[in-house]
């Protein structure tokens, strides 16, 4: 699934802006470091729900990196 950054909600800055500060976090490296920080807290998440006898608490799978790298072509 893309995103298409026009589509972006009314009540946030043009999309441009919002494209614009994505691509600096994202060479900066805080996407991938806030995906890590994400996984993390699912893993733990998971474990302690495994480990309260819930059952299997299968997060849903978050968005691989080339899937993330398309969202270039806006």
């Amino acid at each position: 699934m893309a995103l298409i950054w026009e589509d972006l909600p009314k009540d946030l800055p043009p999309y441009s802006t919002v494209y614009w500060h994505y691509k600096q976090w994202r060479e900066a490296g805080a996407i991938e470091k806030l995906m890590s920080v994400l996984h993390g807290q699912v893993r733990e998440q998971v474990k302690k729900a495994e480990s309260l006898g819930c059952g299997s608490a299968s997060p849903k799978p978050f968005q691989e990196k080339s899937q993330m790298d398309n969202a270039d072509h806006h």
